[in-house]
């Protein structure tokens, strides 16, 4: 069953109340030009939300709420290598799902080899 989340901005008890970490549902998606990271983080904003890449790692780590103000901190890190071209990452939070574009470096692209008739 899914808790049901608020963002941690929200009124809520005090925050003297240490976080509960949690570690939060993921998808990893690979092809041939990216690699995306889908989390599940309900009840997250963006702005509680920090993403880091320290190639090889990215880092997920993000703050909330639970309905009854229990503070909860979601933290999640994996392992990209060093395909991905750091300057092309990009992420977009919607309704609770966190997906993270990690494009892969052009020499880490598969190519097709043409090959010439002799």
């Amino acid at each position: 069953m899914a808790r049901q989340m608020v963002p941690s901005n929200s009124s809520a008890p005090s925050d003297s109340t240490p976080a509960r970490e949690l570690t939060p549902s993921v998808d990893v998606h690979e092809n041939d030009q990216e690699i995306m990271v889908v989390a599940d983080l309900p009840g997250v904003a963006a702005e509680d939300l920090n993403i880091q890449l320290d190639l090889p790692e990215l880092r997920l780590v993000a703050n909330a709420k639970a309905l009854d103000g229990t503070p909860v901190r979601y933290v999640r890190q994996f392992r990209v290598g060093s395909a991905v071209d750091a300057a092309k990452i990009g992420a977009e939070l919607q309704n609770g799902t966190l997906r993270v574009h990690l494009p892969k470096a052009e020499s880490h692209r598969t190519r097709k080899i043409e090959v010439r008739a002799l």
